[in-house]
């Protein structure tokens, strides 16, 4: 049998800080249950909620550290290093049967047959609308609401 390993021992500082971070409704909360509850404050607000599945992927994308790398990748390497990393990603996802390329995992690929009809009959407008409603709730929760929206640019 193996030994227990004891929790980690907090400094009194480190102890302080911990015990006021993630606190929602006088609760502690992991950071994964924080951003799944900020996810369903996002999802709540939405007006065009006809797949919140696919709603709540988006979200957790956008609030759980994966824009966070975006930044990263914009900060060191600017405007084309993103475009870069893009096209990597493109590239990754475009053949997921490859060796080499992104496999999806059992649970996406479930959703997708779950909500198949649902997401299949999707079109770029109700793309649009999602992120339009998403960068409204961000600058809702940021206290703002006088801050600029997202919009497409315009085709040529």
């Amino acid at each position: 049998m193996t030994k227990k390993k004891a929790d980690p021992i907090w400094s009194k500082e480190w102890l302080e800080l911990k015990n006021t971070t993630n606190l929602y409704n006088g609760e502690h909360w992991s950071s994964e249950w924080i951003t799944l509850i900020h996810s369903k404050h996002l999802d709540e607000a939405f007006k065009y909620s006809t797949d919140s599945w696919l709603e709540n992927k988006l979200s957790w994308f956008l609030t759980n550290g994966s824009t966070g790398i975006l930044y990263l990748i914009n900060y060191v390497w600017g405007d084309e290093g993103l475009d870069l990393f893009f096209e990597f990603i493109r590239w990754y996802i475009m053949n997921d049967s490859e060796p080499g390329h992104f496999h999806p995992s059992k649970a996406i690929k479930t959703g997708i047959n779950e909500h198949r009809g649902e997401i299949k009959s999707t079109d770029l407008k109700k793309l649009t609308e999602m992120l339009e409603d998403f960068s409204e709730v961000f600058a809702v929760n940021d206290h703002d609401e006088g801050a600029p929206r997202w919009k497409p640019k315009e085709k040529d």
